[in-house]
């Protein structure tokens, strides 16, 4: 199965993206860097683009995904410090060749509210360091092109209904979630590697209080989504319920039987 990752390059990272940049130049790993930063196009996958946030520049990412050929969706925030790309976008691009019901997949990073515990459902029968996950981080992940289908969709359905501007979003904080609790309403499996500790900075561009309210904003408008396409809304709301429960409290049980309405379709992976 073929990715293609799709990078951001901007100023307070730019040492980490030429150095991203360096690990995939002389690889076949299909990869675009969106140059946001003051220095100029490092090599031909560098692509001049405005200086605008996450969901913008993720969903621009959807749209070229969605017009190539490719199967697996990678985006990383240029942010992310990892010694081997070229070797990881193959372990993933394997990983989801074996498990048709891999919906997304992400390493441990720092600074994640999400990560081993806090989101932990079971961990995997089939391989020693992955476990299935209510969410991955937005910072850096792979998902199936069907999901990536599904974001499209409702990304275009927000444009279209002038539900959310994205452009004028800070944070993304939401946008990860929203697909999770899908991938779970669809019984598929979030992977997530807690062989890998991916370097994440704690330093945020944002206030809490945007990144609460754009969260807010982008559940709300998933839910209204999920009605109008026929997707259960009630059920993604329990999902996301028992998610945020998690994060929050490490003695909630969690297990399949909880989150997935067809638990038997995960108990294997």
């Amino acid at each position: 199965m073929r990715s293609k990752t799709y990078i951001i390059a901007w100023d307070r990272a730019i040492d980490n993206c030429i150095d991203v940049s360096n690990q995939l130049k002389d690889s076949d790993v299909q990869h675009v860097f969106y140059n946001v930063s003051s220095v100029g196009e490092q090599t031909d996958n560098w692509v001049r683009r405005p200086d605008i946030r996450y969901n913008s520049h993720f969903f621009y990412a959807i749209k070229d995904f969605i017009a190539s050929d490719n199967e697996i969706f990678i985006f990383n925030t240029g942010d992310i410090s990892y010694t081997d790309y070229v070797g990881y976008t193959k372990y993933i691009e394997k990983l989801f060749k074996e498990n048709p019901n891999l919906g997304a997949f992400a390493p441990d990073n720092t600074n994640d509210a999400f990560v081993g515990p806090y989101s932990m459902i079971a961990r995997s029968k089939k391989y020693r360091t992955l476990y299935l996950s209510t969410n991955t981080n937005g910072a850096y992940l792979a998902l199936h092109r069907d999901i990536v289908e599904y974001i499209n969709k409702f990304y275009d359905w927000c444009v279209e209904n002038n539900v959310l501007d994205f452009t004028t979003m800070r944070t993304g904080w939401g946008l990860d979630m929203t697909y999770c609790a899908l991938i779970i309403y669809l019984n598929r499996v979030i992977y997530r590697d807690s062989g890998v500790m991916m370097f994440h900075p704690k330093e945020q561009s944002y206030t809490h209080e945007a990144g609460n309210h754009e969260y807010r904003s982008i559940i709300s408008a998933f839910k209204t989504f999920c009605d109008h396409v026929g997707i259960d809304k009630n059920r993604i709301h329990y999902i996301l319920d028992v998610t945020v429960r998690r994060a929050r409290d490490l003695g909630t049980v969690l297990n399949p039987e909880i989150i997935y309405s067809d638990p038997k379709k995960v108990v294997e992976a």
